[in-house]
């Protein structure tokens, strides 16, 4: 099962998102919800994640100051997509240099973008070898 983290404070963008993963991955899928950096920071001291999501913009903090705190806590590579309202190419450069793995407009068909993700991350964990995204 993959342990997904959902760092983002609008609850209605969060639900669908979470509704939507959760129809294409049912059982392998469990994900936690943060509406705020701070609950974010406690989550990430009490588990550990295959998998985090994590707005630019959380209740009036920069989300991305989390990715340090990520990286720091793991002893392993934890993807991290970044999910935002801002969609100038400058802002791709910033996240990616930030730390991110991904970058995806939350205006795009970002279910779609997270689902190719996910599914990297599940036959990954099944065994399968040098899986291919579509």
């Amino acid at each position: 099962m993959i342990k997904a983290l959902f760092i983002d404070d609008n609850p209605n963008f969060r639900q669908g998102v979470i509704t939507s993963l959760q129809e294409s991955f049912h059982d392998e899928l469990c994900i936690y919800q943060a509406p705020e950096c701070n609950y974010a920071s406690h989550l990430l001291k009490d588990q550990v994640f295959d998998l985090i999501m994590l707005d630019i913009r959380v209740s009036g903090e920069n989300g991305l100051d989390l990715i340090p705190e990520i990286r720091a806590r793991s002893k392993k590579h934890i993807p991290i997509i970044v999910l935002s309202n801002f969609e100038l190419p400058e802002y791709e450069d910033h996240v990616l240099n930030a730390g991110a793995d991904a970058y995806i407009a939350k205006s795009s068909d970002c279910f779609l973008c997270i689902s190719g993700h996910i599914s990297h991350l599940v036959m990954q964990s099944s065994g399968v070898s040098n899986p291919v995204l579509h």
